[in-house]
């Protein structure tokens, strides 16, 4: 039998505790899928890709969405209002996401992983000019047909603060927090409509440099990934070591004729060459007996 003594205090909990949950998971959400270059498949994907450990930077993409709640500040580091100038209102077109890169790896040898992250930006996530988001688009090179959106601001809150990890394979990760507002004038309408295809965030993170052979190559998969209303979205790599050159060039010195020694002038030459044209000869003469 209901008791308002007891069902009240629980209603209003189960109410608090629903509220809480929408302001925690509000705003920007994170349902799309986090593309990273594939130097295997030479474009951005989703799967298993692969990445060399050399010190290049590596390119992200990945679709924006947002939910139907109101943004609320969640955090004091986040942004108090979604509009400054308009304190009392708010927009479910802003929200704060994570960048998340596995930095350490949790191996006894604590092998380098990602060693930072830059160039965060909004762009339309068509790349190639038709008007959509499709697998054409993961195909354009990273930084070429890019079409940055000035429709929102993207903030940096924290870039790469190193975090301790619960669980994965990783013991450190470093973490970029960022706060995006397409309605920076909270009137409920984005500044300006969303381009054809999507609205994409667009960054790049630097790989470590890692001989062929090293111990300190990683030793599972190492991942990316995307926090945003209360989803993650991640992508991993298998790593490579760095390429290996078969042979190094140590010196290479030119000297003139008049350097040469003595048995490599002209006349020199010419008994050597003379020699081996004989030896020749009698290797088909004794051929031609047997």
């Amino acid at each position: 039998m209901w008791s308002k003594r007891l069902g009240l205090p629980l209603l209003t909990a189960v109410l608090l505790m629903l509220t809480a949950a929408g302001i925690a998971y509000a705003d920007l959400k994170a349902t799309h899928w986090v593309d990273g270059w594939d130097e295997k498949g030479n474009q951005f994907a989703h799967s298993l890709n692969e990445v060399t450990f050399d010190g290049h930077w590596v390119s992200f993409l990945h679709e924006l969405d947002f939910d139907n709640d109101l943004y609320v500040q969640t955090n004091p580091a986040y942004p108090e209002y979604a509009c400054p100038a308009s304190p009392t209102l708010t927009t479910r077109w802003a929200g704060v996401m994570e960048f998340g890169l596995y930095h350490v790896d949790n191996d006894p040898d604590g092998a380098p992983g990602w060693q930072e992250s830059r160039e965060w930006q909004l762009v339309a996530c068509d790349r190639d000019g038709d008007g959509d988001f499709d697998n054409r688009d993961l195909k354009v090179q990273p930084m070429t047909n890019v079409v940055p959106y000035t429709g929102g601001t993207l903030t940096v809150i924290t870039k790469d603060l190193t975090t301790a990890c619960m669980t994965g394979n990783h013991n450190y990760e470093i973490v970029t927090t960022i706060f995006i507002n397409t309605d920076t004038d909270c009137d409920g309408n984005q500044n300006t409509d969303i381009p054809a295809g999507g609205l994409c965030f667009y960054t790049e993170s630097e790989t470590p440099v890692i001989e062929e052979g090293s111990p300190l190559l990683w030793g599972g998969n190492i991942q990316t990934r995307i926090s945003a209303g209360g989803g993650d979205k991640t992508v991993n790599y298998h790593v490579l070591g760095a390429p290996v050159t078969a042979v190094t060039l140590a010196s290479f010195t030119a000297r003139p004729v008049a350097d040469w020694p003595a048995a490599l002038t002209l006349p020199g030459l010419l008994a050597v060459l003379g020699g081996a044209a004989a030896g020749v000869g009698t290797w088909r003469v004794r051929s031609a007996s047997r």
